[in-house]
C-alpha cells in the first residue's frame, strides 16, 4: 500500500453528451478529448498557484494540500 498525497482528487468520466461530441470530431476520440480537458483543467490550477498531479492510472489530477487553506 502505498501513501496517498494529501489533497483534493478531481476525476471525471465520459457522458454520452461527451461521447457524441468526439464522435462528430474528424480525428478525435473520447480519450483523446479526456486528455485535453484534464490538461486544461490542470493548466488552470497551476495558474492560480495550486500543485498539481497526475493519478497514477492517469485518469484524475490531484490537487494537492501545500499549506494554510485561505480563511481557516
Amino acid at each position: 500500500m502505498s501513501e496517498a498525497p494529501a489533497g483534493v482528487l478531481v476525476s471525471w468520466t465520459t457522458s454520452h453528451g461527451f461521447t457524441a461530441l468526439a464522435a462528430d470530431q474528424r480525428g478525435a476520440s473520447s480519450d483523446g478529448m479526456r486528455v485535453v480537458v484534464q490538461a486544461a483543467v490542470a493548466g488552470l490550477l497551476v495558474q492560480c498557484g495550486h500543485t498539481v498531479v497526475e493519478t497514477p492510472d492517469g485518469n484524475g489530477i490531484v490537487v494537492l494540500a501545500d499549506g494554510p487553506v485561505a480563511g481557516a
